[in-house]
């Protein structure tokens, strides 16, 4: 079996052929910076990215394409998705009508969670939250996975004073994401007179800057009160991490134990990086696909 996977994300779309192994064997990989705000070329995109896949395949057959999306998904069609800046439903299975395979479609994380699933030998009760461009979270109780619009820890409001509160996409102003995933961090810096990126703002506070240092330690606080709620909604076994902020700062972004608790009255889980690292959609996309297919 033969899978066509994508991860679209906010910055960046990772496309691969992944197949059966021990227990799957990536077989060709591809990475673009993701046109945001326009369906058209979105969708031109992923024809650009299946024509290079499916021509390293030569007489080999595809099986199935699974592409994972980062906003809410009904019936096959994203609902809408601030991190692509696309504020209306899109049917991207309607645009791609020369794919003849199944093409299933779900939230990223929903996909996500079905490689820590199938392949992650998690316990029954875990949540998968993403740090990256945006904030969210997978659930997973007694082995199944929450469904619906669930999981959006990302937009509880975390910040009320008015100086200190970033803008969010979805309109309101101290979303936890706004507050702490990458974005938030690069427009809490431009409050500082930083006007640079993420990863720039952790690179100084390594090197011992004052103000990136402070940066850093907020989000960090957002993020000990965000995963506190997170806890008291449901009590979890464990806590992955993904996405590019979670896993490259992993250390210097979760926090520890002591000031989670602060926010939680449950008992704060082991928190670990999930093992697959930022190929974690893809391979969930084709876990998804194979769940579907048998």
């Amino acid at each position: 079996m033969i899978v066509e996977c994508y991860d679209i994300g906010g910055t960046k779309i990772k496309g691969a052929l992944i197949t059966d192994g021990n227990p799957y064997e990536i077989l060709q990989q591809l990475q673009i910076n993701s046109e945001r705000g326009n369906p058209a070329k979105l969708l031109n995109q992923i024809r650009a990215m299946s024509k290079q896949l499916r021509g390293e395949l030569k007489r080999q057959k595809i099986d199935a394409v699974s592409i994972a999306l980062p906003g809410p998904v009904k019936d096959g069609i994203l609902q809408a998705s601030p991190p692509l800046h696309l504020h209306a439903p899109f049917d991207i299975k309607a645009g791609l009508e020369g794919i003849t395979e199944p093409v299933f479609i779900d939230n990223d994380l929903n996909m996500a969670v079905m490689a820590e699933l199938y392949f992650g030998n998690r316990p029954g009760n875990f949540y998968l939250l993403t740090l990256s461009t945006g904030i969210g979270a997978g659930i997973v109780i007694n082995g199944k996975p929450l469904q619906g619009s669930c999981g959006e820890f990302g937009h509880d409001v975390l910040e009320r004073n008015p100086n200190l509160a970033n803008k969010c996409s979805c309109g309101k102003k101290g979303c936890w994401v706004a507050q702490a995933s990458g974005y938030g961090i690069e427009e809490t810096a431009k409050k500082h007179g930083l006007n640079i990126s993420c990863q720039d703002v952790f690179d100084m506070a390594g090197e011992g800057n004052k103000d990136a240092v402070k940066i850093v330690e907020a989000a960090k606080s957002y993020t000990a009160h965000g995963i506190g709620n997170m806890l008291n909604a449901f009590f979890v076994d464990t806590l992955v991490v993904m996405g590019t902020l979670g896993i490259k700062q992993f250390k210097s972004i979760i926090p520890a134990k002591d000031e989670i608790k602060q926010y939680s009255i449950n008992r704060v889980p082991e928190i670990t990086a999930t093992k697959f690292g930022e190929d974690i959609g893809i391979i969930g996309a084709y876990a998804y696909a194979v769940s579907r297919l048998k």
